[in-house]
């Protein structure tokens, strides 16, 4: 599907969700957007297309990636994938879980790379985002191991990206690490998440807990010009709450 205006290219991998959505929305004035996953973004505007392709499967993301390669090297990329299997998964669910949104990422970090070695004059470089989670680094009873292990891993491939970036091509590579956050309207969850949120809200400088739209602007200035220097960080997005001395959380 073409584009209707030549604008930069940005590939949100996994946009079909809430955040993935939202980032959309944010960089559609100025890019034109490739969404990568299994659903539909669904936008009016002719700046998104839709590669509709299972992320859990190396295969088919390797022919996709290729294919979009022929067409624009991108201008960004921001991996936005969630899986979440069943609380009950068994080994299947979580391989599929750190395909989607770790070995996946890699893939296509590493075709980017390769294809930015051949010769075509002086490219701009290519800024890629990863929306992790602060249980990278903290630690919920709530959630299995192997959930705490995906993220760290996420945290890593950043790190381990950037550092080969000034060897192999031009590549900004950046994460942020989000904390609780809002995917709809604070009224629209149950009344006891509703007063969980309101209660992380309390202990924010906004007084408010983060939303989509506030990831999505982050993203929006790490892709930018204004972020080129930005290289291997970390960006916690959670309020300031992961910064609180444990014992007054007691």
């Amino acid at each position: 599907m073409p584009f209707k205006r030549a604008l930069p290219v940005v590939w949100v991998v996994g946009g079909s969700g809430e955040l993935g959505r939202a980032v959309a929305r944010q960089l559609e004035p100025a890019y034109n957007i490739v969404n990568l996953s299994r659903r539909s973004a669904g936008s009016n505007s002719g700046r998104l297309q839709n590669v509709r392709i299972d992320l859990s499967v190396i295969g088919r993301v390797r022919a996709a990636v290729g294919a979009l390669l022929q067409e624009d090297m991108p201008r960004g990329v921001v991996f936005c994938q969630r899986y979440r299997p069943s609380s009950k998964a068994r080994d299947a669910g979580i391989l599929a879980a750190i395909t989607t949104e770790v070995l996946s990422s890699q893939a296509i970090i590493e075709q980017i790379l390769a294809s930015r070695k051949t010769p075509a004059g002086r490219r701009p470089p290519v800024s890629v985002v990863v929306v992790s989670s602060v249980n990278a680094n903290l630690i919920s009873e709530d959630l299995p191991f192997w959930y705490h292990w995906l993220k760290a891993s996420q945290l890593q491939l950043t790190r381990y990206y950037s550092a080969l970036s000034s060897r192999h091509g031009r590549l900004n590579v950046n994460c942020i690490a989000a904390g609780t956050f809002l995917k709809r309207p604070l009224s629209s969850y149950t009344k006891s998440r509703q007063a969980l949120l309101k209660r992380l809200a309390r202990r924010t400088a906004a007084q408010r807990v983060a939303g989509v739209q506030d990831i999505a602007r982050l993203v929006q200035w790490l892709i930018s010009d204004d972020a080129a220097v930005l290289n291997g960080q970390v960006l916690t997005l959670d309020g300031g709450l992961s910064n609180i001395l444990q014992e007054t959380l007691i």
